[in-house]
């Protein structure tokens, strides 16, 4: 996560002290606002992503260990579609989960 920083922050350096002076002066100023704003919204879909926990709610409700000795196969669900039970948690989840995990 470390590395991911410094690259993201090098980066930006990178384009707002370098590469953005060398456009003409007439696009310079939409250039730091159009850059700015994604840079902006990368920077909060970034933090978003690394505060908020996939797990199910049902799940963390369980408080149950992994089923270590599922095997996973292609083409068979993780979660039984009838039942909505989890073979890696052993815990019936929510019809909306993606993780549980």
């Amino acid at each position: 996560m470390i590395a991911m920083w410094l690259v993201w922050i090098i980066t930006g350096l990178f384009v707002f002290l370098l590469v953005i002076r060398f456009l003409p002066s007439t696009v310079r100023i939409a250039a730091y606002i159009v850059i700015g704003a994604l840079v902006v919204a990368q920077l909060v879909a970034t933090i978003y992503t690394m505060t908020v926990d996939p797990q199910d709610s049902l799940v963390l409700k369980a408080n149950v260990g992994r089923n270590v000795d599922y095997v996973k196969l292609v083409g068979v669900p993780v979660i039984e579609p009838e039942s909505r039970l989890c073979n890696i948690c052993m815990v019936k989840v929510g019809p909306a989960t993606k993780h549980c995990k």
